[in-house]
């Protein structure tokens, strides 16, 4: 078990890239602070785009919490899932939560996506069955991921991966149109030869094998009332012979990278809180949603890594790098701060440095670039960290962490908010 400290921000994603990463292995990076999980996100988009990064996200409710999860949620999910099926990533983010919360069976999950093409021969009973088994929910207007209508031979869903809506057009029982259209204007968009329907859900059974598991518990009379209702997926134990781990579904060796300030009592911790929340039902359905520690311990422990911010302990390695705020120094005023910038910006520039400004805020885009112009100093958007070919300075437009500076391959990287 390895451990680094003193990694502050985007520092931890930048020592990943250059030191740690393993393009041979499955990378798992692994959050301990759901605020800063989508700017963890960016950064392995930034620093890793190589892997194809993909998340794999938390619920974001606490086990047992009868709550909508979001579509967006399950999606990301489903597709990160398929991604390490396929061998089509090296790199997944997540959370230990996100992580160790069980799975459908893999054969399962494989045998529930499915492909409509034109020419499919499936009828409208059929397709609707599917859907239910999917997760998809039947209203009367398509407006989320996940949701289908249908009047008369004229299917509307928006698919877990689709940005629009897709329309599917039968013949008798044969699929004679697919195309994604505006659901503001109803118009066509773009013709489709077949799409892949993927799961809106982690419960991938049918709505009445849910109620027959369901039998002799109190639940029983809401899954009657409204099907599989708000918080179904934790009552998958019941209906699976056996629950898969995300473990379960990837082929190669794989690697953890926990960004945790808790360092190595991250995961008993974890534990101590599934314990916790387990005390209000029964205790076996609760931990049965999750992976047992069995697993992890069954993991080489050189497979785990741990990156702190500060962590005196003398068994942690120590890289050398930098805080962009001591150079910048405390400012009254935003416009203070910029001049302290692009005079900071100016002398890592002649000192041979790559420096990159990490900008969310269009706005404050908008001042940094008039401050550029002012003092002749170029400036060049990238979208990932291996299109700064050369020493310059350059502008990613998305929310990061924190920045740092690294004098070993003479990189310095600020947020918006350094």
């Amino acid at each position: 078990m390895k451990g680094y400290t003193h990694l502050w921000g985007a520092s931890k994603l930048h020592f990943l890239k250059e030191n740690l990463v393993d393009d041979n292995s499955l990378n798992i990076i692994i959050v301990d602070d759901p605020a800063a999980y989508e700017k963890i996100v960016n950064e392995a988009n930034f620093f890793l785009p190589h892997l194809n990064p993909v998340s794999l996200p938390p619920y974001f409710q606490e086990p047992f919490e009868l709550a909508r999860v979001l579509p967006e949620i399950f999606t990301k999910r489903a597709n990160a899932l398929n991604a390490v099926l396929n061998n089509e990533t090296s790199l997944v983010i997540t959370t230990l939560y996100g992580l160790l919360k069980k799975l459908p069976p893999k054969d399962v999950f494989l045998s529930s996506i499915l492909d409509i093409e034109i020419g499919t021969e499936i009828t409208r009973e059929e397709f609707i069955y599917y859907l239910d088994i999917l997760g998809f929910v039947n209203v009367e207007i398509v407006d989320g991921i996940g949701e289908y209508a249908f009047r008369g031979d004229i299917f509307d869903l928006l698919p877990p991966g689709y940005d629009l809506p897709v329309r599917i057009e039968f013949f008798d029982d044969d699929v004679e149109q697919i195309y994604l259209y505006k659901p503001d204007t109803q118009r066509k968009v773009e013709n489709l030869e077949k799409i892949k329907l993927m799961p809106a859900t982690e419960g991938v059974f049918e709505t009445e094998e849910f109620k027959r598991a369901l039998k002799g518990r109190r639940e029983l009379e809401e899954a009657e009332l409204f099907g599989k209702f708000a918080g179904f997926h934790w009552f998958a134990p019941l209906v699976y012979d056996k629950m898969d781990s995300f473990f379960d579904y990837t082929r190669q060796d794989v690697k953890l990278y926990f960004l945790s300030e808790s360092g190595k009592n991250y995961i008993s911790d974890f534990y101590d809180w599934i314990s916790e929340k387990s005390g209000s039902r029964e205790e076996e359905l609760v931990l049965s949603n999750f992976v047992s520690k069995n697993v992890l311990n069954d993991i080489d422990e050189n497979s785990f890594v741990y990156l702190v911010e500060l962590d005196t302990s003398e068994d942690l390695t120590r890289p050398d790098y930098g805080s962009p705020r001591l150079k910048l120094g405390v400012s009254k005023n935003v416009y203070e701060s910029l001049d302290k910038f692009i005079h900071t910006l100016k002398s890592l520039l002649n000192e041979k440095y790559t420096v990159i400004a990490a900008i969310g805020s269009s706005k404050f885009y908008s001042l940094l670039k008039q401050f550029c112009e002012d003092y002749s100093v170029g400036i060049t958007e990238i979208s990932h960290l291996d299109e700064a070919k050369i020493p310059s300075f350059y502008v990613y437009r998305d929310t990061i962490t924190g920045g740092f500076t690294d004098q070993k391959t003479r990189t310095a990287f600020f947020s918006d908010e350094d």
